[in-house]
């Protein structure tokens, strides 16, 4: 089982794409995922258990990917998201 957290709203039409070995979490610790529409995450200490921050928009520009990538995370914009 995987947990994600959304930062912001993420439409259900996406979140419904995710089988049942991921599980939203309401809360950001214990996650090992998150999703980020437009939020500014580079105040935003994550917890270890993040390895991957996924945008669902345009650019990374939220997100401290080399920050991430220092620690080893992933951090990206998946192809289409934004469509």
């Amino acid at each position: 089982m995987f947990k994600y957290h959304c930062l912001n709203p993420i439409a259900a039409v996406g979140l419904d794409l995710f089988s049942e070995d991921y599980q939203k979490s309401a809360e950001l610790n214990g996650a090992e995922a998150v999703l980020v529409r437009s939020a500014s995450m580079h105040d935003l200490t994550l917890p270890d258990s993040v390895a991957a921050v996924a945008r669902a928009g345009a650019g990374v520009n939220t997100s401290p990917v080399e920050e991430y990538a220092k620690r080893g995370g992933v951090g990206g914009r998946p192809p289409g998201a934004n469509a």
